[in-house]
């Protein structure tokens, strides 16, 4: 099998992998395997639950992208396509692959009327941060008072969080918690 073909299906290998594992386990946390290694995504993902709109880019939209590049361009490389034609394809065929499946996470997302959603049930509430995130970068936490949801928080005083420090939300802007940390006592 020549390189281009082995390249293109480890990509299509790899975003297919996230993507199964992302339904079945919904969401890969690394630190809840046990394992000593801390896996960080700082994609700036946004996403604006109130009205469904989606902003930025998400594991799941590259791995999307990774899965339809990576499937065009093992299909190209195998019939015998000229290499950069492969290459062209594969990455409009990722792009528009990704972009529908933002469209459809729009569709989901407009559709959920879910209580717990709300603003005003999430000030006050404390959650935990699920990865390291630099100082005046979005990070992710995870709120369980009514049930497990994870949320894209940004730190009010721009200070740095460690995965598992407890934070309380003092706003939410455009889906986006703004929290302050909690001092343990």
């Amino acid at each position: 099998m020549e390189p281009m073909a082995i390249f293109f299906g480890l990509i299509m290998t790899a975003g297919v992998v996230y993507l199964l594992a992302s339904l079945v386990l919904g969401g890969l946390d690394f630190g809840d395997f046990g394992g000593d290694f801390d896996v960080d995504v700082d994609v700036d993902a946004d996403v604006d639950i109130g009205d469904g709109d989606v902003k930025g880019i998400g594991c799941n939209v590259i791995a999307a992208f990774l899965s339809g590049a990576g499937f065009m361009g093992l299909f190209g490389s195998v019939s015998g396509w000229n290499p950069i034609l492969t290459v062209l394809v594969s990455l409009l065929v990722g792009l528009l692959l990704s972009r529908i499946v933002v469209r459809v996470m729009r569709f989901v997302w407009s559709r959920q009327s879910n209580e717990i959603l709300t603003k005003s049930n999430l000030i006050g509430l404390r959650a935990r941060v699920t990865v390291n995130t630099p100082a005046g970068k979005i990070g992710e936490a995870l709120v369980e008072e009514y049930e497990r949801i994870k949320y894209p928080m940004k730190h009010i005083v721009d200070e740095a969080l460690q995965k598992g420090d407890t934070v309380e939300i003092v706003d939410v802007i455009g889906g986006r918690l703004h929290v302050q940390k909690v001092e343990s006592a």
